[in-house]
């Protein structure tokens, strides 16, 4: 397999280390994810948008997937080197039946293929990180390191500048959208439901206290519904919601089933539920600023971002 230190086609010796320039290997080919480092690499290179932003799992295995999908365009090729293969061999009429059995077997192929399970990267950033390497800018499991309010602060817009506050359901969301610079590209503080991180909350409301002009959104996975979190954050009383425009963004299993880049982990299998950090951190960004300063729903938001198209 390729080194991703010396490029070269190197044996993995018996110790895991390239026998070419000592590079000691995370990942083994064998295992079920099927993935050599310099395959994680890339990956990760593609899941960062070229090393630009943060990402979790959830992306990575979108990427992971779409790198594993059969090519429904490969059916046509098929059905032409089939149908040119049985000429060869037999004339005009097996060169038929050799086109239609050639096109039918890959189609076939791609329409009964299955993704793997999630878990099937489960241990790969371990294993990585066993061997001494980094996958730069993923985030391997929720960091909650906006604990700690310097952290933050780099982040955060100027309170005279904040339109938006942002509420998402999971604190891990927090970390990846704040590490991205949501805040500042949006002006919005970012909040969890749970009032995650507990020094911006004191923030966000006091600016909603004293301006009525601040919209809050939610955001959410399109694993809870907008009318359970809406109720939930009204019955909680962590934000002074009266007088304040209130919208939900999603994401919502409706929407999802338009989100054509999905196709390779096939949402329909789990009810078009999926997780946000699932859409990579750019079309997110570009679809919640269309949404939120022309005010339309977040799906005009993706369309504009050339995320849109029915799965299938």
């Amino acid at each position: 397999m390729q080194c991703p230190k010396c490029s070269k086609q190197a044996r993995r010796s018996e110790n895991a280390t390239c026998t070419e320039c000592g590079y000691a290997f995370g990942l083994d080919p064998r295992e079920p994810h099927g993935l050599t480092d310099l395959d994680l690499l890339k990956l990760a290179h593609q899941a960062s948008s070229g090393g630009r932003h943060h990402f979790t799992q959830n992306l990575l295995y979108v990427c992971y997937c779409m790198e594993r999908v059969p090519m429904k365009a490969l059916w046509p090729v098929a059905a032409v080197l089939g149908g040119v293969l049985g000429y060869q061999l037999m004339g005009s009429r097996a060169a038929v039946m050799g086109a239609a059995a050639a096109a039918g077997l890959v189609y076939h192929g791609t329409k009964s293929w299955r993704p793997p399970p999630p878990s099937v990267l489960d241990d790969v950033y371990d294993q990585m990180s066993a061997a001494g390497h980094r996958l730069p800018r993923f985030i391997s499991r929720p960091l909650f390191e906006f604990r700690d309010e310097d952290k933050y602060v780099d982040h955060l817009p100027r309170a005279i500048d904040v339109d938006n506050v942002i509420v998402v359901d999971r604190n891990g969301l927090v970390d990846w959208l704040v590490l991205n610079d949501l805040p500042r590209s949006l002006n919005a503080l970012v909040i969890s439901q749970s009032g995650y991180p507990n020094y911006v909350l004191p923030i966000a409301i006091d600016l909603l206290n004293l301006r009525k002009s601040i919209g809050i959104y939610l955001l959410h996975d399109s694993t809870q519904s907008s009318l359970a979190m809406r109720k939930q954050l009204a019955d909680s009383g962590l934000l002074p919601t009266a007088g304040h425009r209130m919208f939900n963004l999603g994401i919502e299993p409706d929407q999802v089933t338009y989100m054509k880049h999905l196709d390779p982990i096939q949402p329909s299998r789990t009810r078009f539920r999926i997780p946000l950090d699932s859409i990579p951190f750019p079309i997110l960004e570009r679809a919640l600023y269309t949404s939120i300063k022309r005010a339309v729903p977040l799906l005009t938001g993706f369309a504009a971002a050339g995320w849109v198209g029915r799965e299938g």
